[in-house]
C-alpha cells in the first residue's frame, strides 16, 4: 500500500507492518523522462548501476542508461565511453563564432 504525504513524499507499506519498507522522495527534480511506445509491463533495473531494462507489449526489450544513477554494469562497460563521447563531442550551434553587436 502507498500512501502520499502534503510533503511530497511516498511511503510504500507492507500492509502487515506499521512502519514504512521505503519512502520515496516526489518533491527532487526528475533526472530523465521516459516514453516507450508500448505498455511498461515490467522494469529491471540493475543494483548499482544506472541500466535499466523495460518489458513491454512488443517484441523488443528497449535498454536506457542513466550515469546519473550509477556506473555502467562491468559486463556492458562500454557504455561508458558512449557516454563520454557524447559528452566530448557537444556540438556548436550556428551562432558560436558570431559577435553580435547591441
Amino acid at each position: 500500500m502507498a500512501v502520499g504525504s502534503s510533503l511530497g513524499k511516498v511511503l510504500i507499506y507492507d500492509l502487515r507492518s506499521s512502519y514504512p519498507i521505503r519512502i520515496k522522495d516526489h518533491i527532487r527534480d526528475g533526472m530523465t523522462n521516459i516514453e516507450p511506445t508500448g505498455t511498461i509491463n515490467d522494469i529491471c533495473v540493475f543494483n548499482d548501476s544506472g541500466l535499466m531494462l523495460l518489458a513491454l507489449d512488443g517484441n523488443q526489450i528497449p535498454s536506457y542508461f542513466i550515469p546519473a544513477l550509477g556506473p555502467a554494469p562491468k559486463w556492458c562497460s562500454y557504455l561508458e565511453n558512449l557516454t563520454e563521447e557524447v559528452e566530448e563531442g557537444a556540438q556548436t550551434t550556428i551562432y558560436d563564432d558570431f559577435r553580435f553587436l547591441t
